[in-house]
This record gives C-alpha cells, sequence and structure tokens, in this order.
C-alpha cells in the first residue's frame, strides 16, 4: 500500500513536471495542469506529514529506506573478507554474521543460506535460530519460522526485549494455530503490558476467535497506550492506535 502511495506521488510529480517543460500538448495541458497541481499540492504535504507524525504507516517505505543505507554504508571488502573466512576457517561465528549482513540488506534469500549453514554447524545457537525463523517469516513461512521460534523460546523466552514472543505468536496465528497464539501473546502482554503491536495482533485473533468484545476492549487498549506514552514511543507507535480507530470503526456495533 505504502508503495503504491509512492508511485502515486511519483507519477504526479513526473505529470508535474512535464507540464511545466511544455512536452505534454496544450490542450491537455491546460485539462490536466489545475488537476495535477492540486493532487501534488495534497499528496505531497499530506505524505510527508504522515512521514512524521505517524513513520509506521509507512513501514515498507522505512524498511526500504534502510535497507538501501546498509547496502550504501557496508562495503564490498566486508563480505569477501568472511567468505575468505569461511572458506578457510568454517566457522559458524563468521557464516552467522554474513547472514546478518544480508538480512540487513534486506536480502533475505542470500541471508537465509548461510544462517542455515551456521546452524547445521551449531544447531544450539539460539541467535541463529531467531535470525532464521525472522528470515522464514519474512518470507511467508509461517509454519516453519513457528517451528524454530518455539526452539528459541524454550531456552530463552525473552530474546530481543521481547520481539521472539511477538514473532512466535505471529508465525502461529498465521499459521493457523489460534490456541498456541493466544497463549503466547498473553504471555507477551503480561511480561510486556501494553505492548501495541502485540495487543493489536492479539485483538485480532480475538475478532477472528469469535470475541468481538474482547477485540474491542484490545483495540482501546492500544489508542490509550499510545496516547499515554512518552513523545517518542507516542509517534513511534501512533500508527497502531490509528490501525485501531480505523479497525473499531468499521467493526461498530450498528
Amino acid at each position: 500500500m505504502t508503495r503504491l502511495i509512492l508511485i502515486t506521488v511519483a507519477t504526479l510529480l513526473a505529470l508535474w513536471i512535464l507540464l511545466n517543460l511544455g512536452i505534454v500538448p496544450e490542450p491537455l495541458a491546460r485539462l490536466f495542469e489545475p488537476l495535477v497541481g492540486l493532487a501534488c499540492s495534497l499528496a505531497i504535504p499530506a505524505l510527508i506529514i504522515t512521514s512524521y507524525a505517524a513513520p509506521g504507516l509507512l513501514r515498507d517505505v522505512a524498511d526500504d529506506a534502510r535497507h538501501l543505507w546498509h547496502r550504501v554504508r557496508t562495503r564490498r571488502h566486508d563480505i569477501d573478507e568472511l567468505e575468505v573466512k569461511i572458506a578457510h576457517l568454517d566457522r559458524p561465528y563468521h557464516m552467522h554474521q554474513l547472514g546478518l549482513i544480508y538480512a540487513a540488506q534486506g536480502r533475505i534469500a542470500k541471508a537465509r543460506p548461510w544462517f542455515e549453514r551456521a546452524l547445521a554447524k551449531d544447531p544450539d545457537a539460539v541467535e541463529t535460530k531467531y535470525h532464521l525463523a525472522c528470515c522464514d517469516f519474512a518470507q511467508k513461512q509461517y509454519a516453519t519460522a513457528a517451528d524454530l521460534l518455539e526452539q528459541v523460546h524454550a531456552k530463552r523466552p525473552d530474546y530481543d526485549y521481547g520481539m521472539a514472543y511477538l514473532r512466535l505468536a505471529q508465525s502461529q496465528q498465521l499459521a493457523g494455530n489460534l490456541a498456541r497464539a493466544g497463549e503466547v501473546y498473553q504471555t507477551l502482554l503480561r511480561f510486556y503490558p501494553g505492548h501495541p503491536e502485540g495487543t493489536y495482533y492479539y485483538a485480532l485473533l480475538k475478532a477472528d476467535d469469535h470475541a468481538p468484545d474482547e477485540a474491542r476492549q484490545l483495540m482501546r487498549d492500544v489508542i490509550f497506550t499510545v496516547r499515554h506514552s512518552p513523545g517518542f514511543h507516542r509517534r513511534r507507535n501512533r500508527h497502531w492506535a490509528l490501525k485501531a480507530q480505523w479497525w473499531l470503526w468499521r467493526h461498530r456495533r450498528v
């Protein structure tokens, strides 16, 4: 969705430039110029305001920008050096590090084989299991991700500051194991009360489980938590409150 918004804005800008350069025939220019100008004057400020006020609504764009930054910042020498070390030493640590570089660049298809090789060398590596599960989650292989995250949960349930809880619950939910997902969401919210993303997805699970009243209350909890959180957290999590408000509006009692 966010990529579609950016493509639309870029298209409007391109049309506006073409109109001002005189490339478009005069009759069409007179017809489209006020419409394109109005659309640009509304769409571009709205995009800028949204990116500041609720950056999470543009998560795909932010992720793409972060991945691009990592690709620019990472030197080819670093990758080559790790590949040489792997070829000579064959250590899982170097395989894991190379996987982390590719994952940070958004190149999941290249990161996953390195995590798999590292895990084959060191089957008890919790961190490698977690990052491999994140690769599976990104590639929508939710059942495989859930299996790995269950192994992480058995050893270090609070790994990655609670994100292991959240990804496990989401993986089980998307894999269709709603009962297990509900258990994990409850544990997550017990240790991290008011977690906006966890509460939002737990509400969706409750809605799918034919508990609309509980889902509505959880959505209200998301709004309340975000509204009364510190400024930095409020801006970072405001999109969950907006999504909760939108869900409540669509599922309001008639």
